[in-house]
């Protein structure tokens, strides 16, 4: 359960990382 708590916020590091990349 813990693992994938980590991986979402991994994923959505990522994602904010995109958007940021994107502008």
């Amino acid at each position: 359960m813990d693992q994938a708590v980590g991986h979402f916020r991994d994923w959505q590091r990522d994602q904010k990382g995109v958007d940021a990349k994107k502008e």
